[in-house]
């Protein structure tokens, strides 16, 4: 076994023994301001279906294990977002989750995913994601559909007027 086999093996093991007396550091700037560089974070293991919008989850990715915050699921996709980096998506497979972020420890103070702060940050970035995506995206392809029935409709009339139909 190489020696960076080895660090992603150990570095997976930490994930999985996460816990308040064995705390993951954050390091980034792409969830502040809920998570900054230096927070301690509780990540604990989580089954698939368990896995809901708006959850902080850590996977593989290469060499790394990133936080990043659910924002749609497919069969065995997760498409994520960060909360600074509105701009940038990231997706991950079912295979690489390793974990669901479940608390927080910033300057000798918790919170857990249950507390009334990570639910409004949560329900406030999921909100931001939604009026910058979901909703634009949502109203266009709307748009496409009711253009495919106008032209359809149209097309139906057309076919009407030449075969000398009166409807």
């Amino acid at each position: 076994m190489q020696h960076g086999e080895a660090r992603l093996i150990a570095s997976e093991l930490l994930l999985e023994l996460s816990s308040e007396t064995s705390t993951l550091y954050f390091h980034g700037e792409s969830m502040r301001p809920f998570l900054i560089e230096g927070d301690e974070l509780v990540v604990a293991p989580v089954a698939w279906a368990d896995i809901r919008i708006g959850d902080l989850i850590t996977y593989r990715r290469a060499e790394k294990f990133p936080t990043r915050r659910v924002v749609w699921r497919s069969r065995n996709v997760l498409h994520l977002w960060c909360d600074n980096w509105p701009e940038r998506r990231f997706y991950t497979v079912r295979e690489d989750v390793l974990g669901r972020a479940v608390a927080r420890k910033r300057a000798a103070t918790w919170i857990t995913h249950r507390d009334r702060e990570w639910l409004a940050v949560r329900r406030a970035a999921l909100v931001a994601y939604w009026r910058r995506f979901a909703i634009p995206i949502s109203i266009k392809l709307a748009r496409r559909a009711a253009m495919k029935i106008h032209r359809g409709t149209r097309i139906q009339r057309l076919r009407a007027a030449a075969r000398g139909d009166r409807s």
